[in-house]
């Protein structure tokens, strides 16, 4: 089944700018192309860049990818939750206590490429076995209306954004 983009105008507006870094028109595409795109993009890292910010109180490399997987995984059970049709309103959470407190400094990028690998296949599972009523049932997530359909493209989005920051601004 295909899962074409959201309508703009039905996702939150934080959501517009992370899914218009998509060029993809389908979904699964977009996830096999991200998670390619991704592990080339990490694993061209030399380990002994992984520690490095751009700047003081930014995050280290390893902290980018940590958050990438946190996020994702906190997006996928969100859109979880609402393919079941479960209206239970979800609490927001805090990127930087996430960051905070990933323990990143004990992880080697060869440990978060594990550890995205198998998030991300969690993911694409989730969505590969999808029913379009699944994908638009409307749920409650950080007092934002949201769609199991536009979570997965903001999971896309997402991931696409902090690896172009890592393109732009770690120089990597």
């Amino acid at each position: 089944m295909l899962i074409p983009k959201p309508a703009l105008h039905s996702v939150p507006p934080y959501y517009v700018h992370y899914i218009n870094l998509i060029p993809e028109t389908d979904l699964i595409t977009a996830f096999n192309n991200s998670t390619a795109n991704t592990l080339a993009l990490i694993s061209s890292i030399h380990s002994t860049k992984e520690n490095h910010a751009y700047s003081p109180n930014k995050w280290t490399i390893k902290q980018v990818f940590n958050h990438i997987i946190d996020t994702e995984r906190i997006l996928a059970y969100r859109a979880f939750r609402f393919s079941r049709k479960d209206a239970t309103a979800l609490a927001p959470f805090n990127e930087n206590d996430y960051a905070t407190n990933d323990n990143s400094n004990t992880k080697t990028l060869a440990n978060l490429i594990t550890e995205y690998t198998t998030v991300r296949a969690s993911t694409h599972s989730l969505y590969s076995h999808i029913t379009t009523d699944m994908l638009n049932f409307e749920g409650n997530a950080n007092n934002l209306t949201v769609t199991a359909q536009s979570i997965g493209w903001f999971i896309i989005g997402h991931n696409t954004h902090h690896c172009n920051v890592l393109q732009e601004r770690y120089l990597v």
